[in-house]
Parts: structure tokens; C-alpha cells; sequence
């Protein structure tokens, strides 16, 4: 157990590969350590142990570059992989937030928002959904926004 008392923290290998000398990763629970590239079942020499999967991947990576090569680009991997979320990429949502930051930088302005300049704002924002149609209707549904009809909508301050 580790000091929070929790699950032991898990240890993944990185292993070379006697016979073929490139190096593969293997996940602590995992049975038996045979090379994924030539099939050998040898005894593969550790070259490194690592906590977590996603850095397994990074050095099973960074143990085959030629050695010139691992150096220059061993911080800079790692430093980008620490910067990026473990998580999948989830495309970005409207939130009340982001809905009345788009009113007031297009009610600032006008009198009159038009619904592209809407769906201009929700693209930088990279908001595939709702559409400017659908926030415009639902401002409008919470008494913030005046359907003026063709696209066109009046901020009701």
C-alpha cells in the first residue's frame, strides 16, 4: 500500500528485447514477456520502471530513438506529455458562462445581434452544439434575447 493507504502503486517495465535489441513495454499484471516485434521469449533485460501507463508509452518510445537522438528530444516529450490531459480531448460545451460572454461581447455593440455573428463566436470558441440558432432561441427563452425575426435578435437588458 502506498502512504495514503490506497492500492500499491502499479510498476510497468520497459524491457529490451534480447534478441532483437528494441525496446517494449509491459503492464505490471501482465504474464510472461514475450517481444511483440520478433516473438522472442528470452529473458529481456529492464531498462526502465515506470508508474503510470501513459509515461510507459512515452519511454518504451524514447528507449527506441538512437541514442543522438534521445537526449534532444527526451525533456521536451516529456514535458509535453505532462502539459497534455490524460483524458480524451472532449469537444468544448456551451455553458451559461460561455452563452452570456457571447451576449454581452455582441450586445456591447448593437442593438441587434445577428444570429452568424452568433455562430462566428461559438466556432472560436470551437462549440459544435447547440448551433446560434438554438442558444438564440434559448437566450430568448430566458427573457435575454427579442426574436426580431430573419436572424436577428435584440438583447433585452
Amino acid at each position: 500500500m502506498n502512504e495514503s493507504g490506497d492500492k500499491p502503486a502499479s510498476t510497468h517495465f520497459v524491457l529490451r528485447c534480447a534478441d532483437c535489441d528494441i525496446c517494449f513495454g509491459r503492464i505490471s499484471r501482465a504474464t510472461g514477456s514475450t517481444c511483440p516485434h520478433c516473438g522472442s521469449g528470452a529473458e529481456h533485460r529492464i531498462v526502465e520502471r515506470v508508474g503510470e501507463i501513459e509515461e510507459l508509452q512515452i519511454r518504451v518510445a524514447l528507449a527506441n530513438l538512437p541514442e543522438g537522438l534521445r537526449g534532444q528530444l527526451e525533456q521536451r516529450v516529456l514535458a509535453d506529455a505532462a502539459d497534455s490531459p490524460s483524458e480524451p480531448n472532449e469537444p468544448p460545451v456551451l455553458t451559461s458562462d460561455n452563452m452570456l460572454e457571447i451576449l454581452t461581447r455582441l450586445g456591447a455593440d448593437d442593438d441587434v445581434i445577428e444570429e452568424r455573428d452568433v455562430q462566428d463566436e461559438l466556432d472560436r470558441l470551437g462549440i459544435e452544439e447547440p448551433d446560434a440558432a438554438q442558444m438564440c432561441e434559448t437566450l430568448a427563452a430566458a427573457g435575454l434575447l427579442l426574436d426580431l425575426g430573419e436572424g436577428r435578435w435584440r438583447p433585452l437588458h
